[in-house]
């Protein structure tokens, strides 16, 4: 998100580049923000603070998320999305997507609990989604793939 921020304001503030600024902010709205979302929303320790700022704004509610890990298990993984929605809502309500962990923060790390829930739980749709989103390395090549197309 720094990236982001960063190259916005550096075309932002020199006018001969202004013509960029409606690229990157089209490439942040469709692309980056609803992964950024979706991984704070799925990461274990920032899930409740996630849920304190959700209704705040239409991209942030419950109907969002669940239209973007659909979007993103459809789009990353398959087709078939079963019943993420379902674990999804789960996840929002309760923060165990593992029923026989009370705390999923024990299992140190999203990671580790997003793979404990795929080992356990075979076939979860909602631990697959999140250890793809949450293993996404923070990088600049959506925005390196814009000026590539408009050069």
């Amino acid at each position: 998100m720094m990236n982001y921020g960063a190259i916005f304001l550096a075309f932002y503030n020199h006018p001969e580049n202004a013509l960029l600024v409606p690229c990157i902010e089209n490439c942040w709205h469709d692309c980056e923000q609803p992964l950024f979302i979706l991984a704070l929303f799925l990461h274990p320790r920032h899930r409740s603070t996630f849920k304190k700022i959700a209704d705040e704004t239409p991209l942030t509610s419950l109907g969002q998320l669940c239209k973007f890990a659909i979007f993103y298990y459809t789009r990353f993984i398959d087709e078939d999305i079963g019943q993420l929605r379902d674990k999804v809502l789960q996840w929002w309500e309760t923060g165990s997507p593992t029923y026989g962990v009370a705390n999923p923060e024990e299992l140190v790390g999203p990671l580790r609990l997003w793979d404990f829930v795929k080992f356990t739980f075979k076939g979860s749709r909602l631990a697959r989604l999140a250890l793809v989103i949450l293993s996404i390395v923070t990088n600049t090549a959506t925005c390196e793939h814009s000026f590539f197309v408009l050069t």
